[in-house]
């Protein structure tokens, strides 16, 4: 195998050029199958990651079809199922969510932002309870209607000016009172949002009763799946619709993660062409070296070469144009989806690229195969020419 390696290396060395314009676009395809893949696994990963810091502990009740606050507000729930859910003994808390968009006037500029209504009532003790912390000031005080909270961008970033602790913002024509400015949770969607109470952004959107999603935070020692299966029965006869859907964090990673998958092959799929068009180059590569290499066939062949010492030697150059542009695309592709990771950090498009043996494999493997499987026919060829017809040529 160390003569046919050698054989192979200085095949390559001779025609230097060629060897690397074919082992480039082997990099653009295991490049792009890469970094597609990496992308997709990465918000896989963060979504998980994400759920992880949410805890187990929760379950989400929400319209059936709802697509996230900035696909608008449903009114598929309302007030009647919050009491109907406030009844259960399984809640430690049961957080209702009416979000909307609103025209927020600061200084001389105007913005498109979201609120996010959610009941005052124990507020600092829900904050402490999902971890989230104050840069400046304090939640909004129990029951009051002109206060707000904000996320970090808008206290630094949204507008021109700082808004600050005591700040007036104007949101749809009514004045509010910043009472507090929330540590960075490291999404823009959240980071960018205005919080305010529930009953009084029911008010600006015109829908007294309406709800958009409700947040459950089950009792230490109560079973999630078993406490989930009762709200959707509660609900289910109070509502007697099933126009509703209460949902675990492990239900809802396994949906996204789902969706992720499809979009993923299609992605690798739609990638994999360009290493399927590198698979080409290699193939015709080596025809064309098989037929300047003729003479070289012949004498091997005449000094005891068999024909499967020459299919070897061909075999071993084409998977080594193969596996070296694996290597480089893999490392070019793996940079390329940590620049995609670098842009898309504090956006509402979250990515955590992990660099797994695994991803490594599929692009140095997935050349080294395409490599190989180009270089067969090629290698054939050469294997089947007889001593005599090879040195006549």
């Amino acid at each position: 195998m160390d003569y046919h390696l050698r054989i192979a290396l200085l095949g390559m060395r001779q025609r230097k050029l060629r060897s690397w314009l074919t082992v480039l676009g082997i990099i653009v395809g295991a490049a792009a199958v890469v970094s597609l893949f990496a992308v997709s696994q990465g918000m896989q990963y963060a979504i998980e990651d994400a759920f992880e810091q949410f805890g187990t502990n929760r379950i989400f009740v929400m319209p059936k079809g709802f697509q996230g606050p900035g696909a608008g507000v449903s009114e598929g729930l309302t007030i009647k199922d919050v009491e109907v859910l406030e009844r259960m003994s399984d809640w430690k808390y049961v957080t209702p969510y009416y979000i909307l968009s609103g025209t927020v006037d600061y200084g001389k500029e105007t913005k498109s932002l979201m609120l996010y209504g959610m009941p005052t009532k124990d507020m600092v003790k829900r904050f402490e309870d999902f971890d989230i912390k104050m840069a400046q000031g304090r939640p909004i005080a129990d029951g009051s209607t002109k206060e707000i909270n904000v996320g970090s961008l808008i206290g630094d970033g949204v507008f021109s000016d700082p808004v600050k602790v005591r700040s007036k913002l104007d949101i749809n024509g009514n004045s509010y009172t910043v009472a507090g400015v929330f540590e960075s949770v490291g999404n823009e969607q959240d980071d960018s949002a205005i919080y305010i109470d529930i009953e009084e952004a029911r008010a600006l959107g015109g829908a007294p009763k309406g709800v958009t999603f409700i947040d459950l935070r089950v009792k230490d020692g109560v079973d999630v799946d078993r406490a989930a299966d009762a709200a959707h029965k509660a609900l289910k006869r109070a509502r007697n619709n099933e126009n509703f859907d209460v949902m675990t964090p492990e239900q809802i990673t396994g949906q996204i993660n789902m969706a992720l998958g499809i979009i993923r092959i299609v992605l690798v799929g739609i990638a994999s062409i360009s290493l399927l068009v590198g698979g080409i180059g290699i193939a015709n590569s080596m025809f064309t070296s098989v037929l300047e290499r003729t003479r070289d066939i012949g004498v091997m062949k005449s000094i005891g070469a068999r024909r499967r010492d020459i299919f070897v030697i061909f075999l071993i150059e084409s998977t080594l144009v193969g596996t070296v542009g694996g290597v480089i695309g893999t490392s070019l592709g793996i940079g390329m989806a940590k620049l995609v990771e670098l842009g898309a950090k504090g956006s509402s498009v979250p990515l955590l690229i992990k660099v797994t043996p695994g991803l490594l494999l599929l692009g140095i493997l997935f050349s080294a195969f395409a490599g190989a499987l180009s270089g067969i026919v090629p290698s054939l060829q050469a294997a089947r020419m007889t001593p005599v017809e090879a040195l006549r040529k």
